[in-house]
Formats: structure tokens, C-alpha cells, sequence
């Protein structure tokens, strides 16, 4: 009885702290997510563009496709 009598008088100092730590944790995922798909766009593009060279000169630009 007594040690339900202190959890909720901690629950008012408690609950904020577990609040920001799931929002923060939250934030990290969506962050790390968004990492991951913009790597994953930028490999698409370096691999399409691995294989075309381009050379501009002072009144044409030239692209030559390598392969």
C-alpha cells in the first residue's frame, strides 16, 4: 500500500520526463529514417549518373555516355 502511495506521488515529476524521453526517442527515429531514405536517393542518382560524362566547351555542351 505504501509503495502505491509513493509511486503516485511521483507520478507528477514522472510522467513529463517519460513524456520528452518517448518525444525525443520519437524525433531520433524520424530523423534516422529520413537519413536513411535520402542516402538511398542519392545512391539512385550517383548510380544514373555514374556512366555519363559530361564536357562543355565555350558554345556547346557535349554528353558522352560511358560505358
Amino acid at each position: 500500500m505504501f509503495f502505491m502511495e509513493s509511486l503516485q506521488n511521483l507520478l507528477p515529476f514522472l510522467a513529463p520526463l517519460l513524456r520528452n524521453s518517448s518525444e525525443a526517442h520519437r524525433n531520433f527515429s524520424v530523423i534516422k529514417s529520413l537519413r536513411q531514405s535520402e542516402n538511398l536517393q542519392v545512391k539512385e542518382v550517383y548510380k544514373h549518373r555514374k556512366g555519363v560524362a559530361q564536357v562543355t566547351t565555350n558554345k556547346r555542351e557535349h554528353v558522352f555516355i560511358v560505358q
